[in-house]
């Protein structure tokens, strides 16, 4: 259903480009009057074939909004945590801040950018690329990092990470801002 989402949704932003194109043309005035009144009155006006594709069109731009507004992370997007009293659903973007205030916090580290992915088989993983500062042992800290990083998960998350990769990208005397790359 993905697929077929996707190309409704390809012909139908086809679609209002052009009608766009054609109010930005009339507006201009780099398309005739006459022409318009002609068209609209020959190919629009009292033609059910024209009122059907309009439907359509505002039932596909009713159904997006509604689902803009209702969405709900998918189960890609959360991971599922056991417990005696139930399940806890925990969003890949709370395991993300999770992981870039524990990075932030160790000294040495001046930025950090976050990729994380989780899958059945391997569990999560995150991607780790650090800013750190030119007067800090860069392995230390990179072991510190994926010491800190793991512990902290399994303590305050409950959940143990497959793999934590860490990649210093920069050595720099200045903060950076944090951001997050999806």
């Amino acid at each position: 259903m993905e697929t077929l989402g996707r190309i409704i949704f390809i012909i139908y932003n086809i679609l209002l480009a052009v009608f766009a194109c054609g109010v930005i043309g009339a507006a201009l005035g780099l398309i005739p009057l006459a022409l318009i009144e002609d068209s609209f009155t020959q190919y629009v006006y009292n033609n059910w074939q024209v009122a059907i594709i309009g439907l359509v069109l505002l039932g596909v731009s009713v159904q997006w909004l509604f689902l803009l507004i209702h969405r709900r992370p998918s189960k890609r997007e959360m991971i599922i945590h056991k417990t005696e009293f139930g399940d806890v659903h925990i969003s890949m973007s709370a395991i993300e801040n999770l992981l870039e205030d524990i990075t932030c916090s160790i000294k040495g580290v001046r930025g950090v950018k976050i990729r994380s992915h989780h899958d059945d088989k391997r569990g999560i993983r995150a991607s780790l690329r650090l800013i750190v500062s030119p007067d800090c042992n860069v392995p230390t800290v990179a072991n510190e990092v994926k010491e800190r990083v793991k512990d902290y998960m399994k303590t305050t998350a409950g959940l143990e990470l497959g793999d934590i990769e860490v990649m210093v990208e920069d050595i720099s005397n200045q903060f950076k801002v944090k951001r997050r790359v999806n």
